[in-house]
């Protein structure tokens, strides 16, 4: 019952913002589905990174080590279990090339694009991976 509070809210506004390609009428808008279910993954991502950030400062905890740990098992364990979910039906190939694409992926896609874009925007010059406050802070502590 837990589970399914928390997530009747998301269920709800993914049921009304997002069309159900799989409906006959509906299969035109897939590319629609496919642009709301990316802008859906961007501010629910958002959101996370926001409230790990928020977390860790709560409990004194530095922000790269919240990153690492939080955000990073939250991004592992769904490509574990559906590892795992295709290993029990008998397709061990699937759960192994699963398991080493989503990380080439992730890190290609995942760390790679934001900084290429980031390059693209400062044309050039060295990117500048901390924040004043952030420098501030390390250099006191």
């Amino acid at each position: 019952w837990a589970l399914f509070v928390v997530a009747f809210p998301f269920l709800c506004l993914f049921s009304w913002t997002i069309p159900e390609c799989s409906r006959e009428d509906l299969k035109k808008y897939f590319i629609v589905s496919f642009l709301v279910s990316v802008l859906w993954i961007a501010a629910l991502s958002f959101a996370m990174v926001t409230i790990v950030a928020r977390m860790g400062c709560l409990l004194g905890i530095d922000t790269f080590v919240m990153s690492l740990v939080v955000l990073a098992a939250g991004t592992s364990i769904p490509d574990l279990l559906s590892s795992i979910i295709v290993a029990r039906d008998g397709f061990g190939d699937m759960a192994v090339s699963n398991a080493i694409g989503s990380n080439v992926f992730d890190i290609d896609l995942g760390l790679g694009l934001p900084f290429l874009i980031r390059a693209f925007i400062n044309k050039g010059k060295p990117l500048d991976m901390f924040s004043d406050s952030e420098r501030v802070r390390r250099l006191v502590f």
